[in-house]
């Protein structure tokens, strides 16, 4: 049924994806009619959402009239509706700065750092040659109103651990492209509810290593897509 959604149906997965991604609260019909340029009564657009949540692309969280995405939806918009982001002007200044780092250890620190602070994700950065492993943004992650509930917050503890204890497995292959894990899709048992993005990187230097973002499903993923991608294709840039 995936590459069978009708194109309003693709543009209100779409809609709502985006709109939950920004505001992390369930979306209504109401909400794609007023914040998105639907062509659509309210009755029709939810009338689609109830076929969207029979799919299993949407879910309805407790008794809440608005719908979230399930990871299938997720999956869906990654894979079909995702729109390329372009970095603004100052984040590429911030990264090409951080490409001026030489020593390796600093940049690998400097890199965690700052990859967080863009993608407001847990990232770990590792460079397997030297096994040199650095970890930042987990305050910032466990900001989300997600893990205000206190099992949220123990789940993602026991999926950090376990990304720590299998971190050879996760970057023993290269990743060219920003490999994207979505829920069950991580191989990892306490995954539900969370993606990992994981791509390569290499500094003009030579050495090279991985980079992995981490955190609740509802991330923003042209962002953090846009954001590997840099980093891995960073010899193709120029600084402006």
């Amino acid at each position: 049924m995936g590459v069978m959604l009708r194109e309003r149906q693709r543009a209100i997965l779409d809609a709502v994806v985006r709109e939950h991604i920004r505001s992390a609260r369930p979306i209504s019909s109401q909400d794609i009619v007023q914040h998105f340029d639907m062509a659509a009564s309210p009755d029709t657009v939810r009338n689609d959402m109830l076929e969207l949540d029979d799919e299993g692309y949407l879910t309805q969280p407790h008794t809440s009239a608005g719908r979230i995405p399930t990871d299938k939806g997720y999956r869906f918009f990654v894979d079909n509706l995702l729109r390329r982001q372009e970095m603004r002007q100052q984040e590429r200044i911030c990264l090409h700065d951080l490409f001026e780092v030489e020593e390796q250890a600093e940049f690998i620190r400097t890199l965690a750092r700052t990859a967080a602070r863009l993608a407001g994700s847990l990232v770990i950065a590792h460079t397997p040659k030297d096994d040199m492993v650095y970890q930042s943004g987990l305050s910032g992650v466990l900001a989300a109103p997600e893990f205000s509930d206190a099992k949220r917050v123990r789940s993602f503890g026991r999926l950090i651990d376990e990304l720590d204890e299998h971190r050879d497995e996760m970057f023993d292959a290269p990743h060219d492209e920003a490999t994207i894990f979505i829920g069950a899709e991580n191989p990892f048992a306490d995954a539900e509810g969370y993606a990992i993005m994981v791509s390569s990187w290499r500094h003009p230097r030579g050495f090279r290593g991985f980079l992995a973002l981490v955190g609740p499903s509802r991330m923003n993923y042209a962002r953090n897509k846009s954001l590997l991608t840099f980093l891995n294709n960073y010899h193709h840039y120029e600084r402006r």
